[in-house]
């Protein structure tokens, strides 16, 4: 039931964690058909409280029903192979553009392939090849940035983005 409930980003950090761990879960409570949130204590996870603003949980999920009416997996929402065969266009000249990424305790490399590989996905690139799906992806997602920079920003400031930084936030 991945990504069955929308976070802020602080608490989506929290869950997926960041180096060193995740701070907290999510745990689906079946006798009562709603999420709980846990958080980590000293060593073990303790019970915080169920999920704010969630309806009961239909046996199967909304998202589920929406990617098979959709012709997508229901469990990953991947794009279902079509049988039908396309012949391929003419290839395009392309170019190298590199991103420098942490290597260590977080390996930035796997951090951004991860996002990379779940919003081609949702956009409906998971079957394109690696390097398609990064530049279509990171395309799309800037762009949508670019025209929503307002409702950007104030996301970040919501999350605490820029608490503790030295830098503060540039003037939009």
């Amino acid at each position: 039931m991945q990504n069955s409930v929308g976070l802020c980003t602080a608490c989506h950090s929290a869950v997926t964690g960041d180096v060193g761990g995740h701070r907290a879960h999510i745990r689906y409570n079946s006798e009562i058909s709603i999420f709980e949130w846990w958080a980590k204590g000293s060593g073990d996870f303790f019970y915080v409280g169920p999920i704010k603003k969630q309806r009961f949980v239909d046996a199967k999920p909304e998202a589920r029903r929406i990617r098979a009416q959709e012709g997508l997996c229901p469990e990953c929402g991947r794009p279902l192979r079509s049988h039908e065969q396309h012949p391929p266009g003419p290839r395009r000249k392309v170019t190298t553009w590199s991103v420098v990424v942490p290597d260590d305790g977080e390996v930035g490399s796997d951090v951004m392939d991860g996002w990379v590989e779940q919003f081609a996905v949702l956009l409906g690139f998971g079957d394109a090849a690696t390097r398609l799906q990064r530049y279509h992806v990171l395309a799309l997602v800037l762009a949508w940035a670019a025209m929503n920079q307002e409702r950007f920003l104030q996301d970040l400031e919501e999350a605490d983005f820029w608490a503790g930084s030295s830098a503060g936030r540039a003037s939009a």
